[in-house]
């Protein structure tokens, strides 16, 4: 690894950071601009985002559509620990 290098990785990589994106203070940054872009144009798409190749933007029925389940197999509810 060079010195100084853009590093963000998903923190499931690391115990202890598992819900977590982690990454050194330049990979952060270059984060915050892809998202400042995203925001703007929709998608921004680079290789200085670590193991990451881009940032997507999509509205809240996206995620609407696309929410985990509630219910397990069993028909019982889901209760997440």
């Amino acid at each position: 690894m060079q010195k100084n290098s853009p590093q963000l990785q998903d923190g499931a990589d690391f115990q202890g950071y598992e819900r977590e994106i982690v990454g050194n203070e330049e990979g952060l940054k270059n984060l915050i601009n892809a998202c400042e872009y995203a925001i703007i144009n929709g998608n921004y798409s680079g290789n200085d985002l670590g193991t990451y190749r881009g940032v997507t933007k999509k509205n809240d029925k996206f995620f609407e559509d696309n929410e985990e389940s509630k219910w397990t197999l069993h028909g019982l509810p889901f209760v997440k620990q």
